[in-house]
């Protein structure tokens, strides 16, 4: 019967494993071109966490987060246009882009939390 430690280390390498295809399934979208430059632009437009600030917090943004999942297009084109759209965008902190995929359920949040699939 596997020990604890057992069961603990192979979740981590089913996590890693679950990691490593989500990147190479989604780096053609989060190495696009347009997609960098339009976030760098968005970053330097808004510098600090927008959550926070809704707060009165002032803490550094580290993410941005789409609002609405690029994922939802039906098509390349519909993908590319989500992920492009800087009006689709949302500067985050580390923990408020954690919130943001656990409210909703998707994301780097299943990977980081959801280990038993």
């Amino acid at each position: 019967m596997p020990t604890i430690e057992t069961q603990s280390r192979y979740a981590k390498l089913k996590q890693k494993q679950r990691q490593q295809q989500h990147n190479l399934e989604w780096s053609k979208y989060y190495q696009d071109k347009i997609y960098l430059q339009n976030k760098k632009y968005y970053k330097q437009m808004h510098p600090l966490c927008e959550d926070c600030l809704k707060q009165d917090i002032i803490k550094s943004g580290e993410h941005v987060h789409h609002i609405r999942p690029f994922s939802e297009g039906q098509t390349e084109e519909q993908k590319f246009a989500l992920l492009r759209d800087i009006t689709n965008m949302i500067h985050l902190c580390k923990e408020c882009h954690k919130n943001r995929h656990k409210e909703r359920g998707d994301g780097m949040y299943k990977f980081t939390h959801h280990t038993s699939k």
